[in-house]
């Protein structure tokens, strides 16, 4: 029990690999499965108190996405610029956020951006899930 308590947090890595190319989705999602992430509920009440999924949408390619940050303040500070009420944040990795957006069928289609307000966030397809056997 104390093991997970004490639980060394792990970073995101090969991050130039993904931005360059030479690595597919899939495989950044395997490498960093167990990284730990930030996130909040994907339905919550707005300013209005109206419910609402918070997903970021690109308008480009009609994709949605859960916003997931490696940092908790700057979680913090995304949901509340953002107008969302009465958040909690969630303290997770990588593998079970996306293995989670199969809970709900309005939430099979997302994909998930990771620091989205930073100069390059990463980007997680829909459908990409990491696959048996890589997650610790």
């Amino acid at each position: 029990m104390l093991g997970k308590l004490f639980r060394k947090k792990m970073r995101l890595t090969h991050t130039e690999d993904l931005a360059a190319g030479t690595m597919s989705v899939q495989e950044f999602a395997d490498l960093n499965a167990g990284v730990t992430l930030y996130y909040s509920t994907p339905f919550g009440e707005d300013r209005g108190g109206r419910t609402r999924m918070w997903v970021l949408s690109n308008h480009e390619n009609d994709l949605q996405h859960y916003p997931a940050f490696t940092d908790k303040a700057a979680c913090n500070r995304f949901l509340a610029s953002i107008g969302r009420q009465g958040f909690l944040i969630i303290e997770g990795d990588l593998g079970s956020l996306l293995d989670s957006l199969d809970s709900h069928t309005l939430l099979k289609p997302l994909g998930v951006v990771i620091d989205p307000q930073s100069a390059d966030p990463i980007v997680i397809d829909p459908g990409v899930r990491v696959s048996a056997g890589t997650a610790e």
